[in-house]
């Protein structure tokens, strides 16, 4: 399974990936640092689970969740709102 959390604060990625990596090793997590990095990311794999920070440089996150649920590929990935 594919995690990709998307945030613009480096410090909470990193306590996002040493968390996950702590539950299940075998997660790759991947992480975007905007709205539209998130999209092309999500461009090359649909098995994903997405963490997605309401608060987000160049694209936000209703954008971006919008974007998502627009695509007819992507439209059923799990995406949780996170906000700090």
């Amino acid at each position: 399974m594919v995690l990709l959390y998307v945030d613009d604060d480096s410090e909470d990625i990193l306590l996002f990936n040493d968390a996950i990596e702590s539950i299940n090793p075998n997660f790759i997590c991947l992480s975007a640092g905007n709205g539209e990095e998130a999209l092309s990311i999500l461009n090359d794999i649909t098995r994903y689970i997405i963490f997605l920070e309401v608060n987000l440089p160049i694209m936000n996150g209703r954008k971006t969740l919008e974007a998502i649920r627009g695509d007819r590929r992507l439209h059923s990935v799990p995406v949780c709102m996170l906000s700090t």
